[in-house]
């Protein structure tokens, strides 16, 4: 009897929608799992530079960077943090600063819960980014 593949477990589709990325990798649960991984590497990253553009008033800079992680999060299937992104964005487009920290508070809701529930597919003992 050949070995069963190993399939993806059940998680919060609006957090990350598994069945989508599975699609996107071509069914190989290895290559979703490197690709959630990279992400929350970046997103994190990305994070800490929107908030310093934010620190600094910088809306073109906070929209460019909202911009990016918008379409990273769509590319890891990340629903929410998607919808998130384009509010901040929006907001940074039209310099809306003092909306922010609603959405901002609100993101980083979103994110922690994306990293939550990204540990169901991730690797056994592998840690995700910040």
């Amino acid at each position: 009897m050949s070995p069963q593949p190993a399939r993806p477990p059940q998680v919060d589709r609006h957090t990350l929608a598994l069945d989508e990325l599975m699609e996107r990798c071509l069914g190989n649960l290895n290559f979703a799992q490197r690709v959630v991984s990279v992400f929350e590497e970046h997103f994190g990253r990305d994070l800490a530079a929107l908030e310093a553009g934010l620190a600094s008033d910088d809306m073109d800079e906070v929209a460019r960077i909202a911009h990016r992680m918008k379409g990273s999060s769509a590319n890891a299937a990340a629903p929410q943090l998607c919808r998130d992104m384009a509010s901040i964005e929006e907001l940074a487009q039209h310099h809306r600063s003092a909306e922010m920290a609603r959405c901002i508070l609100k993101l980083r809701e979103d994110w922690s819960q994306f990293r939550e529930t990204a540990q169901h597919i991730r690797p056994t003992g592998a840690t995700s980014g910040n």
